[in-house]
């Protein structure tokens, strides 16, 4: 494999880092990361452009993912949290299916995804599931200048994002808001994409 460029958000460090690599599967990444000072043991990664969520060393990293104008690139962007061993919301099948049809999310999931929600799997439309949750208790916050809401509409109205962009981002935010309520910290981690 060519060298390539990988940027990494920490969710854990609330940090930022760009490298070139020529790893091929998770466990030759991790070993990057480590050479660089970041610590990954434990850590799953979420791969932004083509929403591949990767746990084990054997995995292999996606390629040919594409950016935000649909064509074909190897620059890969990776958030890095703790791994869960169950999904927040724990919704069965038919649960997450009365879920979107009640709050009417056929349509962002077919446009996010390309596929009929009846198409993904369970732990993906929980996912989004726990994801559009997040971003209707940060748009409903009371203050017009809350900087959540603020970010989110950004995100929202930029149009340099593709939609499995946006959506990966508000799964950023979900992942930070589980852990933390300091919205200085949030705007931070989200520095480089403003």
């Amino acid at each position: 494999m060519e060298t390539r460029k990988i940027t990494v958000i920490s969710s854990t460090t609330q940090s930022r880092k760009e490298l070139m690599s020529n790893a091929t599967t998770l466990g030759e990444l991790r070993a990057e990361l480590l050479n660089v000072g970041i610590e990954s043991t434990g850590m799953a990664f979420l791969e932004g452009r083509s929403k591949t969520e990767l746990f084990v060393d054997d995995a292999i990293l996606p390629t040919n993912v594409p950016d935000k104008n649909g064509n074909p690139t190897n620059e890969l962007v990776f958030l890095i949290t703790t791994a869960q061993k169950k999904i927040a919301s724990g919704l069965t099948r038919a649960e997450c299916y009365d879920f979107i049809t009640t709050n009417n999310l056929n349509k962002p999931i077919k446009d996010i995804y390309g596929y009929s929600f009846t198409n993904l799997p369970t732990q993906t439309l929980e996912s989004y599931i726990d994801s559009w949750k997040t971003t209707q208790i940060a748009s409903s916050h009371n203050s017009e200048d809350s900087s959540i809401n603020s970010f989110m509409t950004w995100v929202k109205n930029n149009k340099e994002f593709s939609e499995r962009e946006k959506q990966f981002i508000f799964y950023a935010l979900n992942e930070y808001l589980k852990e933390s309520n300091k919205e200085e910290d949030l705007l931070a981690l989200f520095n480089g994409l403003i």
